[in-house]
Order: structure tokens, then C-alpha cells, then sequence
């Protein structure tokens, strides 16, 4: 079923935060902030990306949903260690 957005409020942010639960019970805290470069861990292959934008944006559900817009580009010239390490 297709929707639109009924709602043109976006917010943007500096920075957000988040916890999540490792496979081991551990909790993990993520700090993220625009201009940070991250590390993206995927099943086959790492790799790094420069976060560009954290935004809001509500739905037609009533929530609000949180994303981050990440470039993904040669970082090594930024940083030699990225900041944090994202798991999806």
C-alpha cells in the first residue's frame, strides 16, 4: 500500500544517541554527530562513511522516525580511527 507524507515538519539535529542490545546481552551506547566518520559493519565487508545529516521526520502512524544520511567515500584522508562502529 503506497502513502504520502502528510507532514512537512522535518527536524534536523547536531547529534543523536542510541542503545542496543549485543548478542551476548551486553548494552551498547552509540553517540553519532554530524561531521563524525563511522565505521558500517555489514555481514561481508567494512567500511566507512561520513555522516552528513540526522533527521526527523513524523508519519502518517503518528511516530517519528529518526534517520541519518551517511556518505560513503574515501574518509582515510579524515581520520585514522572512526569514531564509532554502526551494525545493521
Amino acid at each position: 500500500m503506497e502513502q504520502a507524507l502528510l507532514s512537512i515538519h522535518i527536524h534536523f539535529y547536531n547529534s543523536a544517541s542510541y542503545t542496543f542490545q549485543e548478542e551476548n546481552g551486553d548494552y551498547q551506547k552509540i553517540n553519532v554527530c554530524i561531521g563524525n566518520v563511522v565505521g558500517i559493519a555489514s555481514v561481508k565487508v567494512e567500511s566507512f562513511a561520513d555522516v552528513k545529516a540526522i533527521l526527523k521526520l513524523p508519519w502518517n502512524d503518528g511516530q517519528d522516525y529518526i534517520f541519518t544520511y551517511y556518505l560513503f567515500e574515501d574518509v582515510s584522508r579524515l581520520v585514522d580511527e572512526p569514531v564509532d562502529h554502526l551494525k545493521f
